[in-house]
């Protein structure tokens, strides 16, 4: 049975631990299809109880109109406690997505963010590209680094659905960036910008930027586009830094969201490579959130042995792996009895 397969009857379980479990492992995973969530977006809406945990958790890549009406309705109709955890999302979704709910939402985007969006989609070649340049100095300058980085991705975005920049150009401001001492901006856009496009064939430099340090940004991207290929080259490429301590949190972040057997293999034998606890701990949980039968042996080797987790929820990891994969252990009844005390 596969990851889907698993997922697809308990998605919006009434198991609330369940529930977070799922949530977590679906955060960054790129196959979050709109059926999936317009369901979790519904169980957010009829149980106030769960929304915290869905909607802080969610993934909108794959959004449609339909989920954009679901999140512009959740702003103006859900507890104040719960509406800024909606227009965070709305705030994910492309432009032309969120101009479909203008209506509905109008008075809680600013003007300003309005005309940006209204720019991208009416405006011209002319007038998108000096944005993009604009955003781009302010971003170089320090200014307001988050707000500012998003604009640049709405911007690239509109660049690529347009055809208003070429492959050759992408490739080319990658290049330029390989061979500087840290990545400007505008390298870090174009590693985006390879992920639209789906560049695969620059998985291995893609990987190499792994060995980076004190990059959080550039690294984020790179295990974004990375787990975006959901390919075995991609497994082959990072498997070097899976038990490196310097570079296994992010090769590890992207082993853990790409569902195929091959990460599950190389997850595997990291785990027998590495020393450390909290390095075993960050491998169990990776291969916990792939949900597949044949990582069950490290898993129960790693949570038969440890009372507490160092760095993740051990309780919540091993309860959801165990109930979801459908193994039985010893140590369920402690793990529940442990989320109960603990909610």
């Amino acid at each position: 049975m596969n990851f889907k397969d698993r997922v697809e009857p308990i998605l919006t379980t009434d198991d609330p631990f369940l529930q977070e479990f799922i949530s977590y492992l679906l955060h960054d995973y790129p196959g979050t299809e709109s059926s999936w969530l317009k369901k979790l977006l519904f169980k957010a809406k009829e149980n106030p109880e769960s929304a915290s945990t869905i909607l802080l958790l969610l993934n909108v890549d794959s959004a449609d109109e339909e989920v954009a009406r679901m999140l512009a309705e959740g702003v103006i109709n859900s507890d104040p406690s719960i509406a800024p955890l909606y227009l965070q999302l709305v705030n994910k979704l492309s432009p032309d997505l969120v101009l479909t709910q203008k209506q509905l939402i109008e008075s809680y985007i600013s003007t300003e963010a309005w005309d940006f969006y209204e720019l991208l989609k009416n405006g011209t070649e002319d007038d998108v590209w000096p944005a993009f340049f604009e955003t781009l100095s302010k971003l170089e300058s320090n200014y307001n680094e988050h707000e500012e980085f998003q604009k640049a991705k709405n911007i690239a975005y509109t660049l690529v659905q347009r055809n208003w920049i070429t492959v050759d150009t992408v490739v080319r401001i990658f290049q330029e960036n390989l061979v500087e001492e840290s990545f400007f901006y505008s390298g870090i856009l174009a590693i985006y910008l390879m992920r639209l496009m789906k560049l695969e064939q620059y998985m291995e430099d893609l990987a190499k930027l792994l060995e980076r340090e004190d990059e959080d940004l550039l690294l984020d991207e790179v295990c974004e586009t990375l787990i975006s290929f959901q390919s075995p080259a991609v497994i082959d490429a990072i498997k070097p830094y899976l038990s490196e301590q310097e570079t296994n949190i992010y090769a590890l972040s992207i082993a853990e969201n790409i569902k195929i057997e091959e990460s599950v293999d190389a997850l595997r034998n990291a785990y027998y490579k590495v020393e450390r606890d909290d390095s075993k701990e960050m491998i169990i949980e990776a291969l916990a959130n792939q949900l597949h039968s044949d990582a069950e042996k490290e898993i129960n080797d790693y949570v038969s042995r440890r009372q507490h987790g160092f760095i993740i929820d051990l309780d919540l990891t091993s309860y959801g792996y165990y109930k979801v994969v459908g193994i039985a252990h010893p140590l369920m009844s402690k793990w529940v009895e442990t989320l109960h005390n603990r909610a």
